[in-house]
């Protein structure tokens, strides 16, 4: 490996762990300009209403645990008021969130608030635990859904996941584990995936992406939604959502979109475009607009066939709201294509 191949595997692998390594709030300031074009300009501020908005149902959410070590998982389920049966959504968290579930947080949060349950496997418990061997990561995550769905089962006053309404999430290393467990989500003994959404999923410390060599195990009617930021956009054209993309060829143009969200510094915070726009340490108009508002629209576009005019590169998926002084957001990027 020559000193640049390893000079940007150090910095891919910087970035692959930021709570590890650097708070957002120093990514941030090392990507910021020396000036904005309108300090007093705010950003915007959580939609009230529509997908990412603040209009939610319940008002709380009750959380479960069980299992132990790289096996262990989370149950979160909508509470004020609690629900019977909900459907299921699997987040699974990117590599260096070793206990607790603060890495996804505030997207597990707006996810149970608005209705559905969550399973959050543990998967990993040091950064070794387990190794970073994606057969390995599978392995513990998958074992970890599976607790999570037979505590449920076990006691019908628990609430039930509706196993037919089945979605995934996956940030960063937690993205590939998504989509290869759900590539085999059939001979594992998952609930098939009806909607799938990526937060720039990477291959971890190793440098690769460990995606299957195939993703035809896929059903070819899940829809597919994978975010890029502009500083992964420059920084690993080759990898994540742009490799796995070529492998999606049996999905529809229609039923998948590659997002790519920018860096706008118009205002006071910056809008800073960097690997980890879904985690907590961090939330701001990137993930109202960006992650949660295309997260919630492709769920319900893939399980009722409602909010589908925010997908498919409308304006309405484009839109990133406006500065506090009117200005737009820079728009999203999308395309059925890879976005460079």
């Amino acid at each position: 490996m020559d000193d640049t191949q390893s000079r940007s595997r150090r910095l891919r692998w910087a970035r692959l762990a930021p709570l590890m390594t650097a708070s957002a709030t120093t990514l941030c300031l090392l990507t910021a300009p020396a000036s904005a074009q309108n300090a007093e300009a705010a950003p915007p501020a959580q939609p009230a209403s529509g997908p990412g908005g603040s209009a939610y149902p319940h008002t709380a959410m009750n959380i479960a645990s069980g299992g132990s070590g790289a096996n262990a998982w989370y149950v979160f389920s909508p509470a004020g008021p609690a629900v019977t049966r909900a459907p299921v959504t699997i987040v699974l968290h990117g590599y260096g969130d070793f206990s607790g579930y603060a890495q996804l947080h505030d997207l597990i949060e707006h996810t149970v608030r608005q209705g559905n349950i969550v399973i959050y496997p543990r998967w990993q418990t040091t950064p070794v635990t387990p190794l970073p061997i994606m057969e390995d990561a599978v392995s513990t995550a998958v074992n970890g859904i599976k607790g999570a769905l037979a505590w449920m089962a076990a006691d019908t006053s628990r609430p039930q996941p509706e196993l037919d309404r089945t979605t995934y999430f996956g940030h960063s290393y937690g993205g590939v584990i998504t989509m290869n467990a759900t590539n085999r989500y059939s001979p594992l003994g998952l609930p098939r995936p009806h909607a799938i959404m990526l937060d720039e999923p990477d291959g971890g410390p190793l440098g690769n992406d460990g995606f299957d060599a195939a993703m035809t195990g896929i059903p070819a009617t899940t829809k597919v939604a994978c975010t890029i930021s502009d500083w992964y956009a420059t920084n690993e054209p080759t990898h994540g959502c742009y490799a796995l993309w070529s492998k999606l060829g049996h999905i529809a143009g229609a039923d998948k979109d590659f997002i790519r969200v920018h860096t706008d510094t118009y205002g006071t915070p910056d809008l800073n475009a960097v690997h980890g726009m879904s985690t907590s340490a961090s939330v701001d108009a990137l993930d109202y607009y960006a992650i949660w508002k295309n997260w919630d629209a492709l769920r319900s576009c893939a399980l009722s066939g409602s909010r589908c005019d925010h997908l498919n590169d409308t304006e309405k998926q484009r839109y990133m709201g406006v500065w506090s002084d009117g200005t737009p957001v820079t728009p999203l990027t999308i395309s059925d294509n890879a976005v460079v």
